[in-house]
């Protein structure tokens, strides 16, 4: 077993600090194969995936496991949260790749190493690999994500205004859908977007659910998934306040409950909406803004928060669930 120290400082130009993302496809054989150790599991998250299932496939927001020879289950992140998990052991892995690391003459098959203790997947350890601050790229905030505000104003003007008054990004903060009325009228609408190109153009999306973490409920707490054509699909803007539509992506709006995900189950008309090969942009509006029904009555506490990517891990951040399929030869798609 070899000890052979690496010490590396990669601090210079941005140019010179690993990406992570292309290290994702270069060492997905050893990321697949960590991924299915008990360790490995941990490390990802119970919370996205499935006991039962092997996992195929994992991207800088998305793990896939397979449920049958050509059926796979695919839960995406609206943020990069295996990006930042995998940072740091994908920069070692690719550092000890790139300085040859042997035992003698013979060139070992790199594993990903972790903190609790050997598997029987790692056969070597790897060398001692020291790393800077700094020496990784990865994008830790993730697809748009965030809310816009009319506020104060007639009800007519801020449910047809082409404008917000506001706009919060939920990596910042939470999410907010309101419909109400206190010394003149709000409306908040939501868009959260996922990076689902990793199911490829050859899949067909048999189920999908996307769910949100609800922080506080309302008087009113029912809430509508709705089309939304944004500007940019990394950030809102206010100019995005009108481009939630009318069409509906559920058969159910979603009565939300506080301390837990909430879930709205896409229907035939919402599964066309997913981009196999790019971003998937989703809406979400109270249930009185969609049905442009004015409240009668003063509802201070009627927002609906909802948690956006700024909460660590994966245990709060917006997901999309999607089961699909692939043609027989397009599960080489996922290695």
């Amino acid at each position: 077993m070899s000890n052979n120290l690496y010490s590396v400082n990669l601090n210079g130009s941005s140019g010179d600090k690993y990406k992570i993302r292309p290290l994702f496809k270069k060492y997905q054989r050893e990321l697949v194969a960590f991924a299915n150790t008990r360790c490995g599991r941990d490390f990802i998250g119970k919370n996205s995936i499935r006991e039962d299932l092997p996992i195929v496939k994992v991207t800088p927001n998305s793990i896939h496991q397979q449920i049958d020879k050509n059926t796979f289950r695919a839960v995406f992140h609206s943020k990069y949260a295996y990006e930042e998990l995998f940072a740091e052991v994908l920069t070692m892995v690719d550092i000890a790749n790139k300085n040859n690391y042997r035992v003698g003459t013979k060139e070992l098959p790199l594993v990903i190493p972790h903190f609790l203790g050997e598997t029987r997947l790692l056969r070597n350890k790897l060398p001692t690999i020291y790393l800077a601050s700094g020496d990784a790229i990865y994008n830790t905030s993730g697809e748009v994500n965030g809310y816009m505000e009319g506020t104060n104003a007639s009800w007519a003007t801020i449910w047809g205004a082409t404008s917000a008054g506001s706009t919060a990004n939920g990596s910042t903060g939470g999410l907010i859908a309101n419909a109400s009325r206190w010394s003149g009228y709000y409306i908040s609408r939501i868009i959260v977007g996922f990076n689902t190109s990793a199911l490829t153009s050859g899949a067909t999306v048999l189920t999908a659910i996307t769910s949100l973490y609800c922080d506080e409920t309302a008087v009113e707490p029912n809430v509508a998934l709705v089309t939304a054509t944004p500007a940019s699909s990394t950030a809102i803007a206010d100019g995005d306040y009108d481009q939630l539509g009318a069409t509906e992506g559920s058969d159910a709006r979603t009565t939300c409950v506080a301390a837990q995900y909430n879930n709205w189950t896409l229907n035939s008309t919402g599964r066309g909406w997913v981009n196999k090969t790019g971003i998937t942009i989703l809406g979400f509006r109270k249930s009185r803004d969609l049905d442009n029904s004015a409240p009668v009555t003063d509802e201070q506490q009627s927002n609906v928060t909802f948690t956006g990517n700024g909460y660590a891990g994966t245990t709060r951040d917006p997901k999309l669930v999607i089961t699909y399929t692939l043609p027989p030869s397009g599960f080489f798609a996922l290695l």
